[in-house]
């Protein structure tokens, strides 16, 4: 896969002050970007498109899954190899896009481990992780690196193959669930996430982790004996 093939795509909520820091460097490195603006009530749409990006736009929040599933449709419709998954806040280095475009050359999904930090990473998130991972290489059967991390590479090979349906943070969970029960490997890059003290995640520590075991348990792709 090269990079020319490979479209970035950003989910963006009200992400005005940093959007434009993260199209900017992924442009800078001959990417084609795409944000998906989920319902901003602010200058998120304009500073991306001054970026750089192309956009798409949600006339209300419709959630994370949902700008998911529109920017994967929309690349592929545009002939793309690969969809890279960013996050709009900076908690992702645009910097290490490349990384998962070389991974991709052994995997169908790439999906960025990060370091968890402990001093650093707010202790609900760092426990919703840690225990989300462990839970789902469990009931998969193979050990797990990183199961939320939304920094990924998705091939055209496994889009194509799976139904998308869009959902919230659970819909990345459900991605990753299906690749693996249908024989698509997958990949991990070492990352460093970010964590701005001025800029608040929108996931949910208690209520998105029960929603992940939920999909866990209630999937048909989930290895009931």
């Amino acid at each position: 896969m090269k990079r020319e093939h490979v479209i970035a795509l950003i989910p963006a909520l009200d992400c005005a002050s940093t959007i434009g820091d993260v199209v900017g460097p992924l442009r800078e490195q001959g990417y084609r970007v795409l944000v998906v603006d989920d319902g901003s009530q602010d200058a998120t749409a304009e500073r991306a498109r001054a970026a750089g990006a192309e956009l798409l736009r949600h006339a209300q929040r419709r959630g994370k899954g949902a700008a998911l599933v529109s920017g994967f449709r929309w690349a592929l419709s545009q002939g793309a190899h690969g969809v890279l998954t960013l996050d709009a806040d900076l908690q992702h280095d645009p910097a290490s896009a490349d990384a998962f475009v070389d991974a991709a050359r052994h995997a169908e999904l790439v999906i960025g481990a990060r370091t968890l930090d402990e001093e650093h990473m707010p202790r609900g998130r760092l426990f919703g992780n840690r225990f989300s991972t462990f839970f789902i290489g469990l009931f998969l059967g193979e050990e797990m690196h990183d199961t939320q991390c939304g920094y990924r590479l998705y091939s055209r090979t496994l889009l194509e193959s799976l139904p998308l349906s869009p959902g919230g943070f659970e819909t990345e969970t459900e991605l990753l669930m299906r690749a693996h029960r249908v024989g698509l490997r997958v990949g991990w890059v070492p990352i460093e996430t970010i964590y701005p003290e001025d800029i608040g995640s929108r996931f949910d520590n208690w209520r998105d982790t029960l929603r992940v075991i939920r999909v866990v348990l209630s999937s048909p792709w989930y290895p009931h004996s």
